[in-house]
């Protein structure tokens, strides 16, 4: 009787334990985690989060699948009180299996088919799915009483040439005005109408040419007006208006960014530290996953517009040490602050923080000097208060 041959297919089931399944993802992850170098979980998830970063980006979408399959192996491995070790001792040992790991999870794609349930839905997905709509069941009136009729005009003209997205955004716009006329006397609907039209303009830009610019328009005044609803008056949960438009603003990529910071610019000094602790967390969670650096780059800028409208002045330094150089805009925005407070010393210390290795460096340091009309400092500065 000859044996088994090594598994070769993913979403093969390879063992169940107490009612849990594991599949052949999950034997070659943590294969690879003991064999060898006995790299660990963690070092598995660094090689794919390497592998994520490949130039080209082939690797991107597969990565980042396998990434949450560990994630979910992580998981089952927890509920069961088991490490790699107690599940993969023997198979470790099988140089087979182990090479077939390396370039299952590493040197080769997944086709779709292949792909587990957890595979399926990536943080990215995920993430990008509950910034549209994911908070809207706490509003005091639920968008979705007018997300229907706007979505509607969306699903109606698809994916569309410049000419039809222009028109997509003239009957957008129509609708929404016909629509605010309506609900003009309550804050809460308003509330719900605007923030609607917002994840509507979100979804005409993904699936139509705005070459343009009027989906751009109508998106931009949309976010004018949801920022000016008085939303205390409609009885929102500040939590839930705060950290809906952290998350919206954070998957927001379509250039809407200047219009979106009005949102956090208006909030009251009250909710200041609510706003920071609801930033804190989503760009932690943005961070778990290792892949998603361009959303926490989003998120932080955004986290820099609350700083300064609140003249939170010590909390630029770390923000800038965070950042480095790869965004300018919120070094920038906190520099010229700080000088506008007569904080020259501070500005300075914003450009030392962020003179770091990155695209944005040498831009950096000619702002320095623009702005404060010195070098940047080539150490950090001690701010005395």
């Amino acid at each position: 009787m000859s044996k088994r041959s090594p598994p070769r297919l993913g979403l093969e089931p390879w063992k169940t334990l107490d009612g849990v399944t594991f599949t052949t993802w999950d034997l070659w992850l943590l294969v690879l985690a003991v064999s060898g170098d006995k790299i660990g979980l963690d070092g598995v998830a660094a090689k794919l989060r390497e592998r994520f970063r490949t130039p080209g980006g082939f690797a991107r979408d597969d990565s980042e699948a396998k990434l949450v399959q560990l994630d979910d192996l992580r998981e089952r491995l927890t509920k069961l009180d088991l490490t790699p070790m107690d599940l993969v001792a023997r198979e470790a040992k099988n140089k087979v299996i182990v090479a077939r790991a390396k370039r299952k999870l590493f040197d080769q794609n997944a086709p779709a088919k292949d792909y587990t349930p957890a595979m399926k839905v990536s943080p990215r997905k995920r993430l990008e799915r509950r910034a549209k709509d994911g908070y809207w069941k706490m509003f005091p009136v639920n968008p979705e009483k007018y997300a229907d009729d706007l979505m509607s005009i969306v699903d109606e003209y698809g994916y569309c040439g410049e000419s039809q997205g222009t028109r997509l955004a003239w009957d957008l716009g129509d609708c929404w005005r016909t629509l605010t006329k309506k609900a003009a006397r309550s804050p809460k609907n308003l509330l719900a109408l605007h923030r609607a039209m917002l994840t509507a303009c979100l979804s005409a830009q993904e699936q139509a040419d705005d070459s343009f610019g009027e989906i751009g328009m109508v998106f931009s005044d949309a976010i004018r007006q949801y920022a000016v609803v008085p939303w205390e008056q409609a009885k929102m949960d500040p939590e839930v208006l705060i950290r809906d438009a952290v998350e919206f603003a954070t998957w927001e990529d379509y250039g809407q960014g200047d219009e979106l910071e009005a949102i956090f610019r208006k909030l009251d000094k009250r909710h200041g530290d609510l706003a920071l602790r609801i930033f804190d967390e989503t760009v932690a969670e943005l961070e778990h996953y290792g892949v998603l650096d361009y959303q926490v780059r989003e998120s932080l800028g955004f986290k820099s517009v609350v700083l300064i409208a609140h003249r939170r002045f010590d909390e630029f330094v770390p923000l800038a040490t965070k950042l480095g150089s790869s965004a300018w805009r919120p070094i920038v925005k906190m520099a010229e602050a700080a000088m506008n407070a007569k904080k020259s010393d501070l500005a300075l210390a914003i450009f030392a923080a962020a003179n770091q290795p990155g695209m944005q460096r040498e831009y950096l340091a000619e702002q320095c000097v623009k702005i404060t009309g010195k070098k940047v400092p080539t150490t950090g500065l001690r701010l005395v208060r």
